[in-house]
């Protein structure tokens, strides 16, 4: 029984199920990860941190280049109504928000580019876009239910295409439908503007109906 009871310890310990007193395991390359260390690579709502291999950061879905001065994407499916553009943006690209079902935008004070189609077909309701806004390309926010747009600042720069505006409403039936129906929402501007949209009393600019942004809603 001796003799059996040496066999068995020996074959547990060649099969490193037990660990006799005095006797040294090699050592390890594993070293656990300290808690610093891991607690940093965590998902968060933070900007990822930019590399070489990935010159580009996310927030809550939003993509934006490597320094936050370009908003390049918007989730398709993200659900939120409202969103607030960071301060660090000074561009919007090309057809960011395109199709997403954002309602209300806000801009921070840096913003001084939207890319063409930007909005195109999103679900914007009303727009208002900062002093800072100097150029906005072509069919921006050709959304079909855009009513609203108020321009803080001195007329920008629009990018016109050959059948449409930046601002424009726009039936969706399987294609782009550009119509009468869907006529270019009312673009308002500041009272202290009005030399500059309406130095006669104009009630058009740029092709669109115009009016002094005095008393309307938000």
């Amino acid at each position: 029984m001796k003799r059996f009871l040496m066999l068995f310890s020996a074959f547990l310990l060649l099969c490193g199920c037990t660990k006799p007193n005095g006797l040294t395991l090699p050592a390890s390359d594993y070293a656990p990860t300290p808690y610093a260390e891991v607690a940093e690579k965590s998902p968060s709502t933070e900007a990822a941190k930019p590399t070489d291999e990935a010159p580009f950061c996310e927030v809550d879905g939003v993509v934006f280049n490597h320094d936050m001065t370009e908003l390049l994407s918007y989730p398709l499916d993200k659900k939120d109504k409202s969103y607030t553009v960071p301060d660090s943006v000074i561009r919007i690209s090309p057809e960011a928000f395109a199709y997403s079902q954002v309602e209300s935008v806000s801009f921070g004070e840096g913003v001084q580019e939207i890319g063409a189609r930007a909005f195109y077909g999103s679900g914007i309701k009303s727009i208002t876009l900062p002093a800072s806004v100097q150029y906005i390309g072509e069919y921006a926010f050709a959304a079909p239910n855009l009513s609203k747009v108020l321009l803080l600042g001195a007329p920008p720069e629009l990018e016109e295409a050959e059948d449409g505006l930046p601002f424009y409403r726009y039936a969706h039936e399987g294609e782009t439908v550009f119509s009468s129906d869907y006529a270019p929402p009312t673009i308002y501007y500041l009272s202290e503007n009005a030399d500059s949209f309406a130095p006669n009393g104009e009630e058009y600019w740029q092709g669109y109906s115009i009016a002094a942004a005095d008393g309307i809603d938000g």
